[in-house]
């Protein structure tokens, strides 16, 4: 599992896999059991200490052992829309 640590250091994260399916899916979720539940087949938010590069590796996005592809984007404070309650309250925390 990757180190989470203290969340006063968290950064949010998007992760976006392309073909990646149920496999991607119980990796985030091995990996990053605080993600927000997955929404599109591919699409997960993830809170960590760790940068891009990390999570890109242990994701298996990038390094000599990638077995998936996609990229990792840095979330900043600055999002709007309409979606559930539950999602808001997980960027908050």
């Amino acid at each position: 599992m990757a180190d989470n640590g203290d969340a006063a250091f968290e950064r949010t994260y998007l992760v976006l896999v392309r073909d990646g399916g149920q496999e991607a899916a119980e990796r985030v979720k091995k990996e990053y059991p605080n993600a927000y539940p997955p929404g599109p087949d591919g699409v997960f938010l993830i809170k960590t200490k760790q940068l891009s590069h990390e999570i890109a590796a242990t994701l298996k996005i990038k390094g000599d052992d990638r077995d998936l592809t996609g990229v990792v984007f840095r979330l900043n404070s600055s999002y709007s829309g309409f979606f559930s309650r539950s999602l808001w309250e997980w960027l908050d925390d």
